[in-house]
């Protein structure tokens, strides 16, 4: 198997000042997963045979991530609240290898397309809860023992200079103030 990320872009940003909460999105203009495959079965009724490779391209995945909220519980930065929106634009599948009775490889493609699509929307509410707990209870594990400048320290030494993190220091420099 092999996969990427070409790029992640931050896009809008807000953040309400009596709530201190804040609103953003993360989106990956595209991910590519490649899978060799060895398949001798039936597939949406379809009689599916051969060895070659899927590709799968997702495109416009990412998140929006609104009322997040910071405190800090004995000296530990921790999020306090974290609501997340999935985002999926839209996903090509390319099948190479495989034989297909009944319908062309590419009618086949568009089966797997529509129903990673139809899926994706069917458990798009269980999915943003149960990620945007994971993503809460993760970040809190990482951060508890360490202060908000302590933080912020972290994110200076491991930025690379990159615009984005130098964003979220400030943010957080922002926060810390309040607090």
């Amino acid at each position: 198997m092999a996969y990427g990320i070409n790029q992640v872009l931050f896009g809008w940003y807000e953040f309400d000042a009596s709530t201190l909460a804040t609103k953003f999105r993360l989106t990956n203009l595209n991910l590519t997963r490649v899978y060799d495959i060895e398949v001798e079965g039936k597939l949406f009724g379809h009689k599916v045979s051969g060895e070659g490779v899927i590709r799968q391209e997702v495109l416009g995945e990412g998140y929006d991530v609104s009322n997040l909220r910071f405190e800090e519980i004995n000296n530990s930065l921790q999020i306090a609240s974290l609501e997340l929106n999935l985002l999926l634009g839209n996903v090509n599948v390319d099948l190479e290898g495989v034989t297909v009775d009944g319908i062309s490889v590419q009618q086949l493609e568009k089966l797997i397309e529509n129903y990673l699509l139809t899926k994706f929307n069917e458990t798009k509410e269980e999915q943003n809860k149960m990620i945007g707990d994971m993503i809460k209870s993760q970040f809190n594990k990482s951060w508890t023992g360490y202060s908000t400048d302590e933080v912020i320290q972290w994110l200076r030494d491991h930025s690379n200079g990159s615009g984005q993190m130098e964003f979220i220091q400030k943010h957080i420099n922002s926060f810390a103030r309040v607090l």
